[in-house]
């Protein structure tokens, strides 16, 4: 029995040793990545795009083809442009009342039945498209003025790893918009961000969430709290094809499937770059590359 107790608190310590060491290193201090390497990142990104373009082009997801977009605008990039006026044209131009037109159309007119919305989008996309719309009828739900509170994310999703993130997206959207007071908008988001940062701290797996964490600190404008070991992690998180997974692989289970680390806990999947993590990488590179020198 007490061989069996030593095993189990070696065990024990074993892991938090190793937990340790990866919280250290997730905050170590270094160099800033350099220009070089942040250039060739969002290039590596831009061509993954354009390598996958028959498969993603079959993506319903709006906002990753609105970070696409964005990318497209800030980098001017020929390749993104054509890419998404693919999309458009077989997604979104041809279908009138598709809401998520206002993605890429300020000024769309595309009506919107708030009750059918309540009924198919989560509680994140609903204040998206309160966001990009600012319709009053729309934000007067209880369930968009909840998300306009700090410990949103705390009652509603506390397991929810990207439910902060997803937060901030939507306070973005408003403040593009010009929609609702700025100073409280602004107020929530800085709060938002110290809590983002918190999980960045102590979350060391760089999967899907982590570069989505780092996109909106960035985009927010907390730039100058994004910690240089942060980029570092989701530079080498990229893969060799120029884009990035949502899967960390500890044990390989043959068949090209590995058990191993996700947004979630642990999990078992194979281990590929995805549309859904690589949209996020791309526009964090092309803001990076955007800003003035680091």
């Amino acid at each position: 029995m007490r061989t069996i107790m030593r095993l189990i608190s070696a065990l024990v310590l074993l892991v938090f040793m190793s937990a340790g060491c990866l919280v250290w290193a997730n905050n170590r201090n270094m160099a800033v990545p350099s220009r070089t390497a942040l250039r060739q990142s969002l290039e590596k990104a831009m061509q993954w795009h354009v390598d996958h373009r028959e498969k993603i082009l079959q993506s319903d997801n709006a906002i990753l083809w609105w970070m696409v977009k964005e990318s497209a605008d800030l980098t001017g990039d020929p390749r993104l442009q054509s890419l998404l006026a693919d999309y458009k044209r077989l997604k979104i131009d041809g279908n009138p009342n598709n809401i998520w037109q206002h993605f890429f159309d300020r000024n769309s007119t595309t009506p919107l039945e708030v009750y059918s919305l309540i009924q198919i989008l989560p509680d994140y996309n609903l204040l998206f498209v309160y966001g990009l719309t600012c319709k009053a009828e729309l934000g007067e739900l209880n369930i968009i003025q909840s998300q306009l509170r700090q410990d949103f994310c705390a009652e509603e999703h506390p397991i929810s790893p990207a439910c902060l993130t997803h937060q901030v997206m939507g306070l973005r959207f408003m403040q593009r918009r010009n929609c609702g007071e700025p100073a409280s908008i602004q107020a929530l988001i800085h709060t938002l961000q110290g809590k983002i940062i918190t999980q960045l701290t102590w979350d060391p797996r760089p999967v899907d969430v982590y570069v989505q964490r780092v996109l909106m600190l960035v985009d927010s404008g907390a730039r100058d709290q994004v910690k240089p070991a942060w980029l570092g992690k989701v530079l080498a998180a990229q893969m060799a094809d120029g884009g990035w997974g949502d899967f960390i692989p500890l044990v390989p289970l043959g068949s090209h499937r590995y058990f191993g680390l996700t947004a979630h806990g642990i999990g078992r999947r194979s281990y590929e770059s995805n549309f859904h993590t690589t949209a996020q990488g791309l526009l964090l590179m092309a803001l990076l590359n955007a800003e003035a020198p680091l």
